[in-house]
């Protein structure tokens, strides 16, 4: 009866381990919903500012669309910044084409990104018949030598972000991602190299990020972090774009804004 009792007990233990492989999306879907409950959403840091490009600064009697905005604005907004002693300005927006207001106005921003060395650019690859190709500021912009880093993120399969490329080879240079390089200017912080050791990224000397790597659809190993959400949408203090120009400093909070030393993101 021992006998028998062990071969069912076996049995029901390998029944059990064959469903849980067979349900290893709905155990991933739980782990995913367990990791997200670990975001400290609730630890926004004041070392951050956010200008907003808002429904505010979109409108007809403000800025307008952002498709007709001159380049001229960027400009302005990273003079002032700069005046207001913005430690680092991160500006999330791509400028692949030339602007629609002419040569001047594109190289109007290239002179105030040659003058301002804090500012870092966004940038994106996507790939096209297996390679990849980076999607770059124009060529005028590029003429000022601009710091960039990459806006790509990898989307998981339920519709959430929870990684993004530490870092990416395009023609034989290495970008980081932009949040790496707005932290590197922050900080001030340089990699020794950009290797992968026991699954971690040696940011700098002081600074080890843990790594996941997959490999992508050209089959180059990609390596990823894992992002830890401090803030929920709106968490941060914010300022309009069309605020920001005006030289109005108030958060939308209500708030006056001190940017002296802040990493500002637009």
């Amino acid at each position: 009866m021992k006998k028998l009792m062990k071969f069912i007990g076996l049995g029901i233990g390998l029944s059990i381990i064959i469903a849980l492989i067979m349900a290893r999306g709905t155990f991933m879907g739980i782990q995913r919903g367990v990791q997200n409950a670990f975001y400290d959403i609730n630890s926004a840091t004041d070392e951050i500012v956010i200008v907003t490009i808002d429904e505010k600064s979109l409108s007809a009697k403000e800025l307008g669309p952002l498709q007709k905005w001159e380049r001229t604005n960027y400009a302005k907004a990273i003079d002032i910044l700069n005046s207001k002693g913005a430690a680092v300005i991160g500006v999330d927006v791509t400028f692949p084409d030339k602007s629609i207001h002419g040569d001047k106005d594109d190289q109007h921003f290239a002179d105030v990104l040659r003058n301002n060395k804090n500012v870092v650019l966004a940038t994106h690859y996507y790939f096209e018949k297996g390679k990849r190709i980076a999607e770059l500021p124009n060529e005028s912009l590029l003429s000022a030598d601009p710091k960039m880093g990459w806006i790509n993120v990898n989307l998981d399969d339920d519709g959430f972000v929870r990684k993004l490329p530490l870092f990416t080879s395009v023609d034989n240079k290495i970008t980081e991602a932009f949040s790496l390089e707005i932290a590197r200017r922050y900080l001030r912080d340089f990699p020794l190299d950009y290797e992968i050791e026991n699954k971690e990224f040696k940011f700098s000397e002081q600074i080890k990020i843990p790594t996941i790597t997959l490999t992508s659809s050209d089959g180059e190993q990609n390596h990823f972090m894992y992002i830890n959400y401090f803030a929920s949408p709106g968490g941060f203090t914010q300022v309009s774009m069309s605020d920001l120009l005006k030289e109005n400093f108030v958060s939308k909070n209500g708030d006056i804004i001190n940017f002296k030393d802040k990493v500002v993101l637009v």
